[in-house]
């Protein structure tokens, strides 16, 4: 995936993620708005338009409402791996109960090392108690189920 073809979203980071992707961004030499700078080093969201993207007219990082169709939104670790290493491997290895999915919803499972299935993750005593052992025992990998953009037109 090329950075002209990612934004993310501020408003689902922390202060210290956001200044994460000011130093991030700034490292590597990448032109951020100079409105928008300040924000990220201070990693204050401030009631800025919450999306983050690269302004390709512009050739710079900007804060933005729009110009987010045909691009696809990345987490926070998934936006650092684009910047620390190129493609992002969009497999989450589960190793520990830490790497378990964090929000219920739809994801693409590795199932005991042989076949990928789609899985609905449940958050709530119930699901700690079965779906971590489930998870646990045959379950090797897994992402999010990406939510498609509406159409242009």
């Amino acid at each position: 995936m090329k950075k002209e073809e990612v934004f993310i979203d501020l408003s689902k980071c922390s202060e210290e993620e956001i200044i994460k992707i000011y130093h991030v961004l700034n490292d590597k030499n990448e032109n951020i708005y100079h409105s928008d700078r300040m924000i990220l080093k201070k990693g204050k969201f401030e009631n800025r338009f919450p999306y983050l993207t690269l302004n390709s007219g512009y050739t710079q990082w900007m804060s933005t409402f729009v110009n987010i169709h045909g691009k696809t939104e990345l987490t926070y670790p998934e936006f650092i791996k684009l910047f620390e290493g190129g493609e992002y491997d969009w497999w989450i290895k589960i190793e520990s109960e830490a790497d378990l999915p964090k929000e219920a919803g739809d994801y693409w499972v590795f199932w005991d090392n042989k076949v990928i299935i789609q899985y609905w993750f449940t958050i709530g005593d119930y699901a700690l108690k079965n779906q971590t052992q489930d998870w646990m025992q045959v379950v090797t990998h897994y992402q999010p189920i990406r939510k498609p953009l509406p159409p242009l037109h």
